[in-house]
């Protein structure tokens, strides 16, 4: 059953509203760098709160209507084991993620209902209280070690984007191709947790808008990384304001996107190793895959946006 009660509607409702209506946007994200909003240091950490039947009637209720825009395509959905592992992917998109939110919902319906998986979400979101009350419903945690470690206790595929604002907000030219800088806590955690990695390659969802730079110079003019713990304040050409940051919603183009989820990579051969040399071997193994999967989709693609 795909019905989402009243009381339902009102928060995912209360949640678009902040998303994608901009004066809405203004308002509450002004109140979080203000220190109007109470900070609530248990949001994102709720794991609790995940309730896999709303998780997999929101899919069924968004995707069709995402499907109908994109066009999408996703592959690999069999790879995931049923056992705990982190499955890693290249961000895209900005504040507007459409190919997580996708990978997200099409896995929540593959497991099932009472399959536990959750994702890592960067803090940003957790600070608006609207953002918070979906977000825990549908499995989203705080991306941190510890809410990772929870979920793999629970046996949980969970889901992560490693790269976090650096990646999603790479330069156009840079669309097809995965970007982490020295970033690999991800690795660590899974060789510290004994569990391997799945890689999830996607192309499309960055040519949706059109990244001009991170502007990582005006983020730190503006201390972004003290206010939202973000390196960036990028500038965009989207629709439909024509230049301008990338904090703001925006129109989506409808951008053909192509997602596939890669084989399992035994790590085993590094499991509990924590030192530099290790978990670099580690991460080559990811890196390798992922741009050779990423490579292969990119060259299936004829034009960008149409597919």
């Amino acid at each position: 059953m795909t019905r989402l009660s009243t009381d339902e509607w009102k928060i995912i409702s209360n949640a678009i509203l902040t998303y994608l209506f901009p004066p809405a946007s203004a308002v509450r994200y002004g109140k979080i760098l203000t220190g109007f909003y109470k900070k609530d240091p248990s949001a994102g950490h709720r794991l609790n709160l995940k309730n896999g039947d709303f998780a997999c009637r929101l899919s069924r209720l968004f995707l069709p209507i995402l499907k109908s825009w994109f066009r999408y395509t996703i592959d690999g959905l069999e790879n995931i084991p049923s056992h705990a592992c982190l499955l890693a992917g290249n961000h895209n998109g900005g504040l507007q993620p459409i190919d997580s939110v996708i990978t997200a919902g099409e896995i929540s319906l593959k497991l099932g209902p009472d399959k536990p998986f959750f994702a890592l979400v960067h803090d940003y979101l957790f600070k608006e209280p609207s953002f918070t009350a979906v977000l825990e419903k549908v499995g989203g945690v705080k991306a941190c070690s510890a809410n990772a470690m929870e979920a793999f206790k629970l046996d949980a595929p969970v889901l992560v984007y490693p790269g976090g604002d650096i990646d999603t907000f790479k330069p156009w030219k840079e669309r097809n191709s995965i970007y982490l800088g020295h970033r690999r806590g991800f690795i660590k955690l899974a060789l510290e947790n004994r569990v391997n990695i799945l890689p999830v390659a996607s192309i499309g969802a960055h040519e949706v808008w059109f990244v001009i730079t991170r502007g990582t110079q005006i983020a730190k003019l503006l201390n972004l990384h003290k206010h939202l713990r973000t390196d960036t304040f990028p500038i965009v050409f989207s629709l439909p304001w024509g230049i301008t940051s990338g904090f703001f919603p925006y129109i989506p183009l409808p951008s053909k996107i192509r997602i596939r989820i890669g084989r399992e990579l035994d790590l085993s051969r590094w499991y509990s190793k924590t030192d530099p040399d290790s978990i670099e071997e580690a991460y080559r193994v990811f890196d390798d895959e992922m741009k050779i999967m990423l490579d292969t989709l990119a060259a299936e693609r004829k034009f960008p946006v149409i597919g």
